[in-house]
C-alpha cells in the first residue's frame, strides 16, 4: 500500500519462516494449529486458506515462486477435508463436542466454508483454475443456504458472512451477489431493531470489539453503506490513499 521496502522485508522474512515450519503431508503441506499440537486444519483464520491466500500474494510481490508452490499446496491439502455432501470443508476441531450439541461445520469468516471461499476469491486475482472457480460456487452456495441467522459479528457471524456476497459480488461482477449482500443485511438490521445486537461472545451480551463485537458490526453498517469506500477489514482491505499520502506514508 505505502511501497515501504521495509515492510517488504519483513514480508519475506515471515513467508521464509512459513516455509522452514511446513510439514510436508500425504497431500499437499500443512501448519500447527495453536490449540490442537501439530494438527493443520482448514480455514481462513486459523487454517491453509488463510496460508495460501498469504503466500501467494507473496509471491506475486516478491516474484519468488516458492511462495506461490507452498500456497498451492497448502490448498492441496484443505481439498482433502472437502465434504461434497455439506458443499464444505471438514472441522477437525472439537469434533466429538459439536457431535455432542448437534453442532455441524462452521460456515463462518474463522472456520468453514464461508471464509475459506473469501480466501479463494483472494488467491483467484494471483492465480485461477477451473477447481478454485468451483470451490468459490460451492462455497458461496453454502454461505447463503446456511451462514446467516446466528449472530452478527465479523468473525462468526451476518456481517462477516455478508463480505462473502459482497466482495465476491466485486470479483466475479455479480449484481445478484451484490443484491443478496444487501437482503441479508436488511433483515439483519430488522433483527437488531426488534432483539438488540447479538455480539459473538457466549454469554450473549454486547461487547465493543472488533471481530466479536459492535465496532465490527458497525463497520459492517458503513461496508454497505458505502462499499467503494469503506474497505473490507476482513480480507485486510486497503483504503483508498491519495498518491501524496502514499508518499507521506513512505517517507
Amino acid at each position: 500500500m505505502t511501497g515501504s521496502y521495509k515492510a517488504l522485508n519483513i514480508g519475506k522474512k515471515c513467508g521464509e519462516h512459513l516455509l522452514a515450519s511446513a510439514k510436508q503431508l500425504d497431500v499437499g503441506l500443512g501448519w500447527a494449529f495453536e490449540e490442537g499440537g501439530f494438527e493443520p486444519i482448514a480455514g481462513l483464520s486459523h487454517g491453509a486458506a488463510g496460508i495460501a491466500w498469504a503466500l501467494i500474494e507473496l509471491s506475486s510481490v516478491t516474484g519468488d515462486a516458492r511462495f506461490l508452490e507452498a500456497a498451492l499446496k497448502s490448498i492441496d491439502f484443505e481439498r482433502t477435508l472437502f465434504n461434497p455432501v455439506e458443499g464444505n470443508w471438514t472441522d477437525l476441531r472439537f469434533q466429538e463436542k459439536r457431535a455432542e450439541l448437534g453442532l455441524g461445520t462452521p460456515v463462518q469468516w474463522c472456520h468453514g466454508a464461508a471464509g475459506i471461499t473469501l480466501g479463494r476469491l483472494m488467491v483467484s486475482k494471483y492465480y485461477r483454475d477451473q477447481n478454485i472457480e468451483e470451490e468459490i460456487r460451492v462455497g458461496l452456495d453454502t454461505t447463503i443456504r446456511e451462514g446467516f441467522g446466528g449472530s452478527h459479528c465479523l468473525c462468526h457471524g451476518d456481517f462477516g458472512n455478508l463480505e462473502v456476497l459482497l466482495i465476491a459480488a466485486k470479483v466475479l461482477k455479480d449484481q445478484k451477489l451484490k443484491d443478496k449482500a444487501y437482503e441479508y443485511g436488511t433483515n439483519t438490521l430488522f433483527e437488531a431493531r426488534s432483539k438488540g445486537w447479538f455480539c459473538g461472545i457466549p454469554q450473549e451480551e454486547e461487547t465493543p470489539s472488533l471481530m466479536l463485537g459492535l465496532s465490527g458490526i458497525g463497520f459492517g453498517l458503513l461496508r454497505l453503506s458505502n462499499p467503494e469506500r469503506v474497505p473490507p477489514v476482513v480480507v485486510l482491505g486497503a483504503p483508498q490513499l491519495k498518491e501524496e499520502r502514499v508518499l507521506r506514508l513512505w517517507i
